[in-house]
């Protein structure tokens, strides 16, 4: 369903698709679809994982966060977040937030400058290596690169991606559903899939991920 989405939302946009490779470590297939997706030479590359679900509002949103991180100079903007911030944000009738690297959780949908990503691709393997305990981490991956460039996060409010939990090729690992309210408030419920086995979320065998850049 995502690329279906991303064809009719944004039919103009190179799309890159990214699937786990069989043999590699899943740590790489961040920046893996990172890479692929800075090659098309755009200023912005956005990271979607394959169990997003998009808003009309989609395009428009990211073309106006983007606007507004290039002229701040973040170097990470998010398009999928719960934090409480938002919510604050939201209220107050805000169109975007920032939040501290250390409260960013969920890579479901980020935008990093192109520029970026050689030297996001150099950071991983020594950040892997000290926390080995995350094999598959690339929200605490990105996080902590923002972090050790002194960049904080721009969000956007309402968020114009949600996490679908059914359909994700790599298992959840978090047993509760996720999903952004800010999000729900706006956009309201996402469509289920027909025909999805409860196979996911923990219960069926690990499979390859896939990620969309």
């Amino acid at each position: 369903m995502l690329l279906t989405q991303l064809t009719q939302l944004c039919p103009q946009v190179p799309i890159a698709v990214s699937p786990h490779v069989h043999g590699l470590l899943t740590e790489t297939d961040c920046v893996r679809a990172l890479q692929r997706g800075a090659a098309f030479g755009a200023r912005w590359t956005v990271y979607l994982e394959d169990d997003a679900y998009l808003a009309p509002a989609f395009p428009a949103e990211v073309v106006r966060l983007l606007q507004q991180a290039g002229s701040l100079g973040f170097l990470m903007v998010s398009f999928y977040s719960n934090a409480q911030r938002t919510l604050t944000a939201m209220a107050a009738g805000k169109g975007s937030c920032v939040i501290e690297p250390r409260y960013f959780w969920a890579s479901v949908c980020v935008a990093v400058p192109s520029a970026m990503v050689p030297a996001i691709a150099a950071f991983a393997p020594g950040w892997y290596r000290d926390h080995p305990q995350h094999w598959h981490a690339s929200d605490l991956l990105l996080a902590a690169f923002c972090a050790s460039r002194c960049s904080d996060i721009l969000v956007c409010v309402p968020s114009p991606v949600q996490h679908r939990d059914e359909p994700s090729t790599l298992r959840h690992m978090v047993k509760t559903r996720r999903y952004s309210r800010t999000f729900r408030a706006a956009y309201g419920p996402v469509p289920r899939l027909p025909g999805q086995a409860a196979v996911l979320d923990g219960q069926g065998p690990r499979r390859p991920g896939g990620r969309v850049a």
